[in-house]
């Protein structure tokens, strides 16, 4: 079982529009940080959870905010930046909308029950 993946096209048109049609990219590409990522989304994607700009993968924090522009990068690591393949970063987005939801479900669920710790 794997996270639903959010629309392609939706994406497709974000991230064109947030990158200018990939001219203005914040940080340079790294195959072995996407190799990562991708490792992690993997591995961890059903402990994962969402922090306020990040997404919480085992011991490792990846930037979610600022999409498309500045996204999916190692967070805290106090190096030079980098960013992970456009694919990597539609897996990611989905990891970030299915988390999202599941949060805003437990919420719910947690209001329902009487438990109130937002």
């Amino acid at each position: 079982m794997d996270f639903p993946k959010i629309n392609k096209w939706k994406f497709a048109f974000e991230w064109c529009v947030s990158t200018y049609f990939g001219l203005i990219r914040l940080y340079k590409y790294s195959s072995d940080w996407d190799k990562e990522l991708n490792e992690l989304i993997d591995n961890y994607w059903q402990s994962a959870h969402i922090n306020y700009c990040t997404i919480q993968l085992e011991e490792q924090e990846v930037w979610v905010a600022n999409a498309y522009y500045g996204y999916g990068n190692k967070y805290g690591n106090g190096k030079e930046k980098q960013r992970p393949s456009m694919k990597t970063m539609y897996r990611l987005a989905s990891l970030h909308e299915y988390l999202k939801e599941k949060e805003s479900q437990e919420k719910v669920v947690n209001r329902l029950k009487g438990i109130d710790n937002v």
